[in-house]
């Protein structure tokens, strides 16, 4: 192969190289997460015996709640029952979660249907307010 061939060779294969490498699919970054749970209850969840509970706001003794006894991978489908917030939907609405006490359970809230994105949690015993997934949450995760 001639030398003139050989550059031409190579500078093909270097475009190619740099065509490919503009299609490469960047890696997402890694989804943040917060504890939000302090040792507490609420009497609705808890008399329920629900593993879980999201509430439509701060007034959580009152207003709004979703009781959960499994995860939900979209929340689209589910309502709040009770008080202010009755019948809206609990995808993109929740403020704040409970967490049972009646089994060794982590209840995670998060921003992505299946379980994606951002997350808030907290451990058994505990209720708090939502951080990263505040009225911006779609997946409910009960382990």
């Amino acid at each position: 192969m001639s030398m003139q061939l050989r550059r031409v060779a190579l500078g093909l294969v270097v475009a190619l190289a740099a065509i490919g490498s503009s299609f490469a699919i960047a890696t997402p970054a890694s989804a943040v997460n917060h504890i939000v749970g302090h040792p507490g209850s609420e009497q609705r969840c808890y008399a329920s015996q629900y593993l879980g509970c999201l509430y439509y706001d701060t007034n959580y003794t009152s207003h709004g709640y979703f009781g959960a006894w499994a995860s939900y991978t979209d929340l689209i489908n589910s309502r709040f029952t009770s008080g202010e917030g009755a019948g809206q939907i609990v995808k993109n609405n929740s403020n704040f979660m409970y967490c049972t006490v009646y089994i060794n359970a982590q209840c995670t809230s998060f921003w992505g249907e299946a379980y994606t994105g951002n997350f808030d949690y907290e451990n058994m015993g505990n209720i708090g307010q939502l951080w990263y997934t505040i009225n911006d949450n779609a997946s409910l995760w009960l382990t």
